[in-house]
């Protein structure tokens, strides 16, 4: 083997070494994570994940229900 190749392969495995020890770094979580019980009591809470705007948007009824303008928007779209 000549001493070039020897060079390239040297510095290959030791960019490999480099990135694999840089892929093992442990670095700490940003949050704590949830516990258990606390998944269970937000799961519990809310179980269809649906939330609510902080500002409700405008709507042509002012925030009033009615049953027959839904209806009619149901039957005549």
């Amino acid at each position: 083997m000549t001493k070039s190749k020897a060079v390239i392969i040297r510095h290959g495995f030791g960019l490999l070494s480099i990135c694999l020890l840089a892929g093992c770094s442990n670095s700490a979580p940003t949050t704590q994570p949830e516990s258990i019980s606390q998944r269970q009591d937000r799961a519990l809470a809310d179980p269809m994940n649906y939330q609510v705007p902080a500002t409700p948007g405008p709507s042509s009824d002012n925030g009033n229900h009615n049953l027959k303008s839904d209806l009619n928007d149901v039957i005549n779209p």
